[in-house]
């Protein structure tokens, strides 16, 4: 199972053009719609740590993903392998992510 969670991860993070942890808020805020879209391709979309989009000078080439290890785990050492070879980890933000707001003075 975990070398098609890994694809997943990469499929998702290449789709969606960012690493798959971060429509995590969407799943969660609307897991209906998240479950429909995520049908949709040719692997599923997922909503978790592991997966990192490759690309380089702003052009998407793919995605990498790491299954195996903690989600944590996972996610670190999918973002060494993307930096190692020499991609960027940069990422727009989600459209879909919740912003937290302070009720402090």
């Amino acid at each position: 199972m975990t070398p098609s969670i890994a694809l997943s991860k990469a499929y998702s993070a290449a789709v969606m053009q960012r690493p798959s942890a971060l429509p995590e808020n969407w799943s969660q805020s609307d897991p209906d719609l998240f479950t429909q879209v995520g049908r949709m391709g040719q692997h599923p979309i997922v909503a978790t740590k592991g997966g990192f989009t490759l690309k380089r000078a702003g052009t998407i080439l793919g995605g990498v993903g790491i299954s195996g290890g903690s989600p944590d785990e996972d996610q670190q050492i999918c973002e060494a392998i993307v930096a190692a070879a020499g991609f960027s980890t940069d990422s727009p933000a989600w459209a879909g992510a919740v912003k937290e707001t302070s009720n402090h003075g």
